[in-house]
């Protein structure tokens, strides 16, 4: 090994002394044994040597006399240069005697399997007393290069220096310039970099083995810092050879990416990144070291912010796609980067260009995850509205997929915000399906795809969801039912659980909804499926009787909305609240009892004292049993109605309006689903009318009235009329709807109604219509209410064309005429229908003078309470 000659200032023969004191310290060491330490002076370097143990005093004296040029002032980069070279030399000299790798536990160095690392020589060395001492005189000129005048220039060509004596040896000593690194971490890293930026591959080999195996995992914080420094202080060129170089250097970009966030500035990289060179050089190690680059895509979206108009930004931008990894990082990052950049609608924004990106470059996976983050933000679903627009169908399906198992099984809030972008991301239901294409198997993939974005698997889902006890949540729903593309209802089971949730959650949503809106939403679903006949190609028409069947159950309940609320048997009762069990469970039959009413015949007035399992508690209503308890008071000491009373009368006619609100949202529902109305009939006059009891004829209801009918169908129908004011709506929607074949069915029903209401208005008879009534009566036996359900009833009539006139106008008198009068109208009327029936053939009216005759009295008798309408029937 050549070195250059020694400083004047050192002894020309150092490396000859040393060896000598090499020499004599292994036969010292041989023969040595333990003596007391003695008490010796402290100046000089014979007091020095004399201090020391026998073994190492002439050791020390060598050493002693190493560093004392470095006392002296000032000191120049040669007598540093020459101090390092003979240092440098005992190095080497104490290596031939005590070879480093007997230190490591080697016998000699061919021994070692592989270099050992550095920190493991460093710290044997360091533990050897002769190299301790050397190693001390090196750590000392170091520090004393760095803390001097020209401190970079004297420190670069220093380690220079030592750097090209390691080369020619390597690697026994490349353990020192990681020493180095342990004394000034700093000064090193910046002189390994500036000599990559000088020397570009050139640079010698142990400079990058140290920089990048070392000071790297070791100094991860100076490698920022340092980095920062010299970059600012090269030129284009030179700084165009250190990204060249850190393309190979990924342990050294892996600090550099960690670091990035708080070590770079707009201000910093704008002049860099203004040079074309730069921003192809970084492009490249952009791609070169992808992987290890994890912060530095999201911190270069911050800086575009900044930089919105340089050529770096659409550079970056453009760039993007071609590396997959940046792309996803950014693309993972996107909450966070939408909560922390500053809101802006400039086109090159992030706010602005992220969503373009995303949709055009990302795959169905990375929207998702997109998707995901966005759900929790305070405004993430007009967020997820911003990137819907730009995805791919496959994206919008794996999308939809996510929304459908959030509002499945996440919470309230997750569960809202999933439908609300669920709402804006499904198309329209009356959207087309994409156009059929020429080949089988291309438009059965297209109908897939579009089935996947569409939503209509979850459709179950999202109806569960409509049945939701948060109203929020339900209307929310409700909406997106109304969008989404509803399953086929081709499986009868799903046919029947499909309607009857539907139709239990309109009637349900009754009691509670105080604006039309979301039953307008419900109404429209139940009315586009029927229309559509369920989807079922082999026989459409079901979907519809389905439907009829069941509205009929529902609106015919007990516990309905459109019913006035009573007691009966709960077998008969569509709604049961307190069965949760599955819509096709064997608990469920009230189809089956309903099918011929056979099976439980129906009894208007059920002994509920008979019924073991109903407590006597609820045996009758709270007004009920007011009721029986003032029938045990003789008529003479019946007490005065109380405010309780008053009360509860109050709240029935409470229930009753509500009832009959409800009933005009059951009809609209009807008419929307444009029914047949052949199959309502069918079904009235099956619940209605009793199959296997005995019908009476003509000829009896004569000999009867105005008495009492106690035939059972009469005592059916008096219930009806008193508690299921629906029963009128649904006539009167046949009616007028339905064809004169189907209303000619109805005649049956609306002559038992006449027989009741004749019985009603005969018992009061001798009672006017403005007379107060008892409170202890319940309100729906009251005369007005009888008179309005009279006056719907003659409605009806009226639209059959059935009756002549002025027979068939006659119910605008009844408001204005005695109850004997009404009475005898009615009665006129039901024998006008008994005597001539409607049929498809011209009936003959004949004679009128009978059927009129009740009708001139009741002119006569009120000529002073009708006033206009006298010329009308005089």
């Amino acid at each position: 090994m050549t070195l250059t000659a020694p400083d004047p200032g050192l002894p020309e023969d150092m490396a000859a002394q040393f060896q000598s004191a090499i020499k004599k310290y292994m036969q010292v060491k041989g023969k040595m044994k333990k003596t007391r330490p003695k008490k010796q002076p402290r100046l000089g370097s014979d007091h020095i040597a004399a201090q020391a143990p026998p073994d190492m005093e002439a050791i020390q004296r060598c050493v002693w006399q190493l560093q004392e040029p470095l006392n002296c002032e000032p000191l120049t980069s040669a007598t540093l240069a020459n101090v390092l070279m003979s240092t440098l030399q005992c190095l080497l000299e104490a290596h031939q005697a005590i070879p480093l790798s007997s230190l490591l536990g080697f016998k000699d160095d061919e021994a070692s399997p592989a270099p050992a690392p550095a920190r493991t020589t460093i710290h044997a060395a360091n533990a050897h007393p002769v190299y301790s001492s050397l190693l001390a005189v090196l750590r000392r000129l170091v520090a004393t290069a760095w803390c001097g005048p020209n401190a970079t220039e004297t420190f670069d060509e220093l380690l220079q220096a030592l750097a090209s004596w390691i080369n020619a040896d390597a690697p026994t000593w490349l353990w020192l310039l990681p020493f180095v690194g342990t004394v000034a971490p700093q000064p090193l890293v910046e002189f390994a970099l500036r000599s990559i930026a000088t020397y570009g591959y050139q640079t010698l080999p142990c400079v990058i083995v140290t920089l990048e195996d070392f000071l790297t995992p070791k100094a991860p914080l100076h490698i920022v810092s340092a980095a920062a420094s010299v970059a600012s202080s090269l030129d284009v060129p030179s700084l165009c050879t250190l990204l060249d170089v850190a393309k190979d250097l990924p342990g050294l970009v892996r600090v550099c990416d960690a670091a990035f966030p708080g070590a770079s500035t707009a201000g910093q990289l704008a002049p860099l990144l203004t040079h074309e060179a730069v921003r192809t050089r970084l492009f490249a190690l952009f791609t070169a070291r992808a992987s290890e680059l994890v912060e530095t895509p999201v911190e270069l979206v911050r800086l575009l912010e900044d930089l919105s108009a340089s050529p770096f930004h659409a550079e970056f931008l453009a760039y993007l796609p071609t590396n997959a990894q940046f792309l996803g990082r950014i693309v993972a990052a996107v909450a966070h980067l939408l909560l922390t950049l500053p809101p802006s609608t400039s086109p090159a924004s992030f706010h602005s260009y992220i969503w373009p990106l995303v949709g055009a470059h990302g795959d169905a996976t990375q929207a998702r995850e997109v998707c995901a983050a966005l759900l929790p933000l305070e405004d993430g679903p007009a967020l997820c509205g911003q990137l819907l627009p730009h995805l791919s169908p496959a994206s919008v399906a794996s999308i939809v997929e996510l929304l459908a198992t959030a509002v499945a099984a996440g919470s309230t809030h997750q569960t809202r915000r999933a439908l609300q972008v669920l709402r804006r991301l499904v198309p329209p239901a009356g959207e087309a399906a994409p156009a059929p294409l020429p080949s089988v198997a291309a438009q059965l993939a297209t109908m897939a795809q579009w089935r996947a974005a569409s939503g209509a698997a979850h459709w179950h889902t999202v109806l569960r969801q409509a049945a939701s006890a948060d109203a929020a949540t339900a209307d929310l729903a409700l909406q997106l039912l109304r969008e989404l593309p509803y399953p086929t209802l081709e499986d009868p089971v799903w046919q029947y659980a499909c309607i009857y949730k539907l139709l239990e959650l309109f009637f349900r949503r009754l009691l509670t909804a105080h604006d039309g809106a979301p039953l307008d939403d419900l109404r429209t679903v139940l009315a586009t499926i029927v229309r559509d006949g369920g989807g079922v190609a082999a026989y459409p028409a079901s979907v519809a009787t389905t439907f009829l069947c069941l509205f009929v159950d529902a609106v015919l309940s007990a516990q309905a909305p459109t019913t006035i609320p009573h007691r009966v048997l709960r077998e008969m009762n569509f709604f049961q609240p307190d069965d949760d069990s599955a819509v096709g469970g064997s608990s469920h039959v009230f189809r089956k009892l309903s099918a011929a009413n056979t099976l439980m015949p129906y009894d208007p007035f059920p002994a509920l004292a008979a019924e073991p399992s109903v407590p006597a508690a609820a045996a009758s209503t709270v007004l009920g049993q007011l009721q029986a308890g003032r029938t045990k008071w003789a008529d003479s000491a019946l007490p005065a109605p109380s405010m309780f009373e008053a009360t509860l009368q109050t709240l029935h006619r409470e229930k009753m309006a509500r009832a009959a609100a409800c009933c005009l949202q059951a009809k609209a529902l009807l008419l929307a689903t444009e029914p047949d109305w052949n199959c309502l009939v069918d079904l009235l006059l099956e619940r209605m009318l009793p199959v296997t009891a005995f019908m009476p004829s003509d000829d009896q209801y004569r000999d009867l009235l105005p008495e009492r009918s106690n035939f059972d169908v009469d005592i059916r129908m008096e219930q009806w009329l008193l508690h299921y004011p629906i029963v009128v709506t649904l006539l009167q929607c046949v009616v007028e709807h339905g064809a004169p074949t189907v209303v000619l069915r109805t005649l049956p029903l609306l002559k038992s109604m006449l027989v009741v209401l004749i019985h009603y208005w005969h018992a009061r008879r001798h009672q006017r219509l403005d007379e107060p009534q008892d409170e202890a009566t319940p309100p729906y036996l009251h005369m007005r209410h009888q008179l309005s359900i009279t006056l719907d009833v003659m409605a009806v009539l009226e639209k059959t064309r059935w009756l002549p006139e002025p027979l068939h106008a006659v119910g605008v008198l009844f408001p204005r005429v005695q109850t004997l009068d009404i009475r005898s109208l009615l009665h006129a009327i039901w024998l006008y229908l008994s005597d001539h029936p409607p049929t498809k053939l011209a009936r003959e009216t004949g004679n009128m003078e009978y059927y009129l005759m009740p009708l001139q009295n009741a002119v006569h008798r009120n000529i002073a309470s009708l006033g206009p309408l006298y010329a009308q029937f005089a």
